[in-house]
C-alpha cells in the first residue's frame, strides 16, 4: 500500500483466495476496460441468416455473398436458406444451382458445416469461416 501511494497508482486485487492475496500496482479504471474489452472479444459467434429467392438476379446474388463474407470475417455462421413455392420444388436442381453461384462468389475462405439439404420447402446449407 506505501508502493502505490508514494507512486500515486491504485491497487488492484486479483485473487483474495490466496494467502496473502494476490495484488497489481495500476490503474484500476484501465484493468476495468481491459477486462470489458477482452469480454467484448469472446463474444459468442452467431448463426446468421440470408434468404435467397428461387427468382434472383446475378446482382442480388453478388449482393447477398458480399453481405456473406462480411458475417464470416465477423466470426459468424451463416445459414443460407431458399424457400421453393409451388412448382419450384420441381426444379431442385436449378436450386442448387442458384445456391452454388453465391457461394462460389465467396471471397473468404470458409468450411461447409453440412451439405446443400432439402427441410421441407426449404433448401439449407451452413457455413462458417475456415
Amino acid at each position: 500500500m506505501k508502493i502505490a501511494e508514494e507512486n500515486a497508482v491504485g491497487l488492484i486485487l486479483i485473487s483474495e483466495k490466496a494467502d496473502p492475496p494476490v495484488v497489481k500496482l495500476g490503474d484500476y479504471f484501465k484493468y476495468i476496460y481491459q477486462l470489458k474489452k477482452q469480454a467484448k472479444k469472446e463474444k459468442k459467434s452467431e448463426v446468421k441468416e440470408i434468404r435467397i429467392s428461387f427468382q434472383e438476379g446475378e446482382t442480388d446474388l453478388l449482393r447477398k455473398s458480399k453481405q456473406i463474407e462480411e458475417f464470416l470475417k465477423e466470426g459468424h455462421q451463416v445459414r443460407l436458406r431458399m424457400i421453393l413455392k409451388g412448382r419450384q420444388l420441381m426444379h431442385l436442381d436449378l436450386a442448387k444451382g442458384k445456391i452454388n453461384k453465391v457461394l462460389e462468389n465467396i471471397e473468404v475462405p470458409y468450411k461447409l458445416i453440412n451439405e446443400i439439404k432439402l427441410q421441407g420447402n426449404n433448401l439449407i446449407v451452413l457455413i462458417s469461416k475456415k
